[in-house]
């Protein structure tokens, strides 16, 4: 009775064996793992696919497939995606670029842009990979465009030379005061976007604007000795200059007077004093 069970287990079942799943394997690697289970293994001529060249595209039976033991799979060995050779499309436009690159049989990907002063804007300044270059068909193909001039550095210039720029470049400068900054009143000190950065007209600048330093009283030093006067204007937080107006050593006037910007220069007059 068991002899029977086993031969119709054999004659159904038993002398069958699954395809095994190689399919994305080295051709090697393939070849190493059928033969070792028992198959016999051939190859067709290889087929352009995105599998990596030298790697399986796909075994015939399939896999997962019933055959018999010691049977033979056939593999499909990819030779790479197809590839084309790059033009070249730096500097011209890019909508003709990618036109370009369309009848080569290539696509390209989205446009980077970078800043650039020697360029007109939505010109091509580049290609990745370069022109000439054997690139995957299926593989889109870098491309970067001029964004134009870039934004110049606004940090240091007074806002009227910033507000003159943006103009000339059709953007807008938004200036935010800056009441912490003791730099000279309409001193620009921040901006955002960063300076070298693309900009596009209509697009919108923000500087950081000084309100100049604190105000401070200047302290009233007539008649006083010109050693003591430097010390007392000085400790009140100004520059001090000197202006010899006759003998003697006594201020005789000063200016400017009242409120003042820390940091302001105040001249005083020196000389006989009754």
């Amino acid at each position: 009775m068991l002899v029977t069970v086993l031969l119709v287990w054999w004659l159904s079942a038993g002398q069958y064996t699954k395809v095994p799943q190689v399919s994305g394997w080295s051709a090697g690697l393939a070849r190493t793992e059928l033969t070792g289970l028992g198959f016999h293994v051939k190859e067709n001529p290889g087929q352009h696919s995105n599998v990596q060249a030298g790697h399986i595209i796909s075994t015939s039976p399939k896999a997962g497939a019933q055959i018999k033991t010691g049977g033979t799979i056939t593999l499909t060995l990819s030779l790479g995606p197809v590839k084309l050779k790059v033009p070249s499309v730096t500097g011209v436009p890019v909508a003709q670029a990618q036109q370009e690159l369309h009848a080569a049989g290539l696509t390209a990907a989205s446009p980077q842009q970078a800043p650039s002063s020697t360029i007109a804007a939505g010109v091509v300044i580049s290609t990745n990979p370069v022109a000439g270059t054997l690139w995957p068909k299926n593989k889109p193909v870098g491309i970067t465009v001029s964004a134009g001039p870039p934004l110049p550095n606004f940090v240091g210039q007074q806002l009227a030379v910033a507000q003159a720029a943006a103009q000339a470049g059709g953007y807008q400068i938004n200036p935010v005061p800056d009441a912490k900054s003791e730099e000279p009143a309409n001193t620009i000190t921040r901006q955002s976007p960063a300076a070298n950065t693309p900009i596009q007209a209509g697009e919108v600048v923000q500087v950081y604007v000084s309100q100049g330093p604190p105000a401070v009283a200047v302290p009233n030093v007539t008649g006083q000795q010109a050693h003591d006067a430097e010390a007392a204007l000085t400790a009140a937080g100004f520059q001090v200059a000197v202006n010899k107006v006759g003998p003697g050593d006594f201020v005789t006037s000063f200016s400017p007077a009242g409120d003042q910007p820390s940091g302001t220069t105040i001249t005083i007059n020196v000389g006989f004093s009754f």
